[in-house]
């Protein structure tokens, strides 16, 4: 599919508004929304009513579900007004769900935009002192013996020599290994990326590409030999493993295990989250936990809990859980204990509760805000109040 342009993309937008696309150029622009370069036009084809509408029906839910009511019947009633051969014959619950589409990212960007359109009395200052997103990396390559490289500070080149195979760091900042097994025994490394540091990118001996989170480490050979290639995670990972029937690739976590031949997935295994997430971007990936055992597709999900064991999630939301990657938080009806450790992996932050909630949050922000915009953005909802001490937030009533 054509990249679109700015312009064409605000030409499908105006369409869109005018309920005057096809089918095809629907799907075109919905798949255009949730790229970050097409903000601009959307929040410029607002209306003041609308942006009024949006801020207040995140007030609470029954205001929520009246929006949600009038938008509906605003749909139903132009449907009946479109010329033929346009999407008239849409079913209206398709036109609800693309609607929803533009008010969720549009929603998102107005939070974003909080500090100029809201009136100081309705969101309480949130900050005493604020925390900056990460600018630099800060992860660290563990060599065999002890050794560390910090990568922050290393310059661009050969970092290190482990007999066949070079470490290098490229000008763009991400790490590769080069070189091929030897006779000699093969070494591990590990890469560890800490709290409050950017997204690291590491090329595998084999040509396999791993983005690592925050707060995420990967353990792996200097180079593969053998049967298989196996590497061990904690935290977050992206994966693009280059194909090899020979030797299938094995990223393995506690008790989950994941075997795949050559493809695209990211391994969400925190070990403070409730469950263990591997999602299938492109390819087949088979999943393993203790006696169980999935084999997904493109789009799908296996998911490893304690209470339930592993199952399979169907319909990922492939734009969530790549959000990280992209340089966003993509919150989806998303309790806010999960959203704060997100931030205090990303921030490198402490959460303290002096009040918790059972309320779940939508909304879309930019990872590169500093943290107050993001604890704005929830405040506005009226549930509860941030106070940043240092490195600390306080969630308070």
């Amino acid at each position: 599919m054509t990249q679109l342009t700015n312009h064409q993309f605000s030409e499908l937008l105006q369409r869109y508004l005018a309920q005057d696309l096809s089918e095809e150029e629907l799907q075109e622009f919905l798949n255009a929304v949730p790229d970050p370069k097409f903000q601009p036009e959307i929040e410029a084809a607002l209306d003041e009513d609308l942006r009024k509408e949006l801020v207040s029906s995140i007030a609470g839910r029954e205001r929520e579900e009246k929006v949600w009511a009038s938008l509906l019947q605003k749909i139903e009633t132009r449907q009946a007004q479109v010329p033929q051969g346009k999407v008239k014959h849409m079913n209206v619950w398709k036109w609800a769900a693309a609607a929803a589409v533009v008010i969720f990212m549009v929603a998102g960007l107005y939070w974003v935009n909080n500090n100029r359109t809201t009136n100081s009395n309705q969101v309480a200052q949130v900050v005493t002192h604020d925390v900056k997103a990460p600018i630099t990396n800060k992860a660290v390559i563990t060599l065999a013996n002890g050794q560390q490289i910090i990568l922050d500070s290393a310059g661009n080149g050969t970092l290190a020599n482990l007999g066949n195979v070079n470490i290098i760091k490229k000008e763009d900042g991400q790490i590769a290994y080069e070189g091929a097994a030897s006779g000699a025994a093969i070494t591990y490394n590990t890469l560890s990326n800490p709290r409050g540091s950017k997204v690291i990118s590491l090329t595998l001996s084999d040509g396999s590409k791993v983005w690592l989170n925050a707060a995420s480490s990967l353990k792996y050979p200097t180079a593969f030999s053998g049967k298989e290639r196996k590497v061990e995670i904690t935290g977050e990972a992206y994966f693009e493993v280059a194909h090899n029937a020979a030797m299938p690739f094995k990223v393995d976590k506690g008790t989950m295990e994941v075997t795949v031949l050559g493809t695209h997935f990211n391994v969400n295994a925190y070990d403070d989250e409730p469950e263990l997430k591997v999602t299938l971007l492109e390819g087949s990936v088979k999943v393993t936990a203790g006696t169980n055992e999935v084999t997904i597709k493109p789009g799908e999900q296996a998911i490893e809990s304690k209470n339930s064991g592993l199952r399979t999630n169907n319909n990922a939301d492939l734009d969530k859980v790549m959000a990280w990657k992209n340089d966003q938080f993509r919150f989806d009806s998303e309790d806010l204990e999960s959203i704060m450790r997100q931030l205090s992996r990303w921030y490198d932050i402490d959460v303290q509760y002096d009040q918790r909630t059972d309320r779940h949050f939508t909304g879309i922000i930019s990872r590169e805000v500093n943290v107050s915009e993001v604890l704005k953005m929830l405040q506005m909802t009226g549930v509860m109040h941030f106070e940043v001490e240092g490195r600390k937030v306080i969630v308070k009533k």
